[in-house]
């Protein structure tokens, strides 16, 4: 098995040498889709390949990527975004793959995120596609490959470290300038400019589209899932707490108890200052291990230990169980000792 490793850039020079440094050694072919740099990135590129392409940005991801996936000549064609990595371990699991003689049509890899805050989530996604069987990416944002024939998921992780912070209104005006010319986003479309509306804050707003995404037909499990707990969340934080806690107990009933909904219910108690409901909830998400049966779902690593466990530290303190609050912080701070949050909240009840 011989790959074809594709990027679509701009401005990475901080990041790229880092990822290619992993990629050449695995990679017959790196494509590199250039699409508008003004710092070193192309410079970067030339140590590792001569099949560096400009592309003229339209504001649409996929056409990026279906460019740089007509450049590629291998059997297979495998794609990175420039701030990527991929561990020893990792690296030498592909090597191992291009030796097997397989029939699939594409492969399923993990994808483990971190982004510039520190949150962590885990999630699967197409990694490696056979170029004869003409895959095509879709969508102006949040691009994604439909997948058909031989799928094989393989237990393979590319982490991405996201270093510096994107424009929060990068992928909301695409989405705008989109609606302006009378485009109509079908269900993934609209799934997602819902959730870039509550990522701005805008809870009224990416109400009203969930809602309407949650009425739409051709729905991803995965998806909808996430699109109910984020109206959820907008209750929340419009401060509707019982119209919160109806929609997050719908999400259990449908979807079965999760990590991240124990710590949801628990947060809304919380706030109402109920705290015995509150802390129950917290030990519960420490306590469980969630899987949810579907493919494509964000799993958010921090609802497992972290989260639950500052949560419990700040319910304490409120609720002034000084023995407690002083336990469980050193047991956060044995585990976390350098978290910023952990700091933050020592100090603020040290005040």
């Amino acid at each position: 098995m011989k790959i074809s490793v594709c990027f679509i850039v701009k401005n990475e020079e901080k990041v790229f040498e880092n990822c290619l440094n992993c990629v050449q050694k695995f990679a017959d072919e790196i494509v590199v889709v250039d699409t508008g740099s003004k710092d070193k990135t192309k410079q970067i590129a030339k140590k590792f390949t001569n099949k560096i392409y400009d592309f003229e940005w339209k504001d649409d991801f996929s056409a990026a990527r279906n460019f740089s996936f007509s450049k590629a000549t291998c059997e297979y064609i495998m794609w990175l975004d420039a701030d990527d990595f991929i561990t020893e371990e990792n690296i030498k699991k592909i090597l191992k793959l291009k030796q097997q003689n397989s029939t699939a049509d594409a492969f399923i890899m993990k994808y483990e995120t971190v982004d510039c805050y520190g949150n962590s989530f885990v999630f699967s996604r197409e990694r490696i596609l056979k170029k004869t069987c003409g895959f095509v990416w879709v969508g102006f944002v949040h691009e994604a490959i439909p997948l058909f024939g031989r799928v094989e998921e393989i237990d393979i992780t590319i982490h991405h470290h996201k270093k510096e912070k994107t424009n929060k209104k990068r992928n909301y005006l695409i989405y705008k300038k989109l609606l302006k010319i009378g485009y109509v986003f079908n269900a993934r479309e609209q799934y997602y400019y819902a959730k870039e509306l509550f990522y701005l804050g805008r809870y009224k707003s990416a109400m009203v589209e969930l809602k309407k995404y949650l009425a739409m037909h051709g729905k991803l499990p995965a998806n909808i899932f996430d699109a109910s707990l984020s109206l959820a969340r907008c209750y929340k934080y419009l401060k509707k707490y019982e119209k919160s806690l109806v929609v997050f107990f719908e999400c259990v009933k449908q979807f079965g108890l999760t990590n991240e909904l124990l710590c949801e219910v628990a947060d809304v108690f919380l706030i109402q200052q109920n705290y015995l409901l509150a802390e129950l909830f917290y030990n519960q998400a420490l306590n469980y291990d969630s899987k949810l049966k579907f493919w494509g779902v964000f799993e958010n690593k921090i609802y497992e230990n972290f989260y639950p466990k500052i949560q419990l530290f700040y319910l304490y303190k409120k609720s002034g169980n000084a023995e407690k609050s002083e336990a469980i912080l050193k047991n956060l701070k044995k585990e976390f000792p350098n978290n910023e949050v952990v700091l933050r909240y020592e100090k603020m009840f040290e005040k």
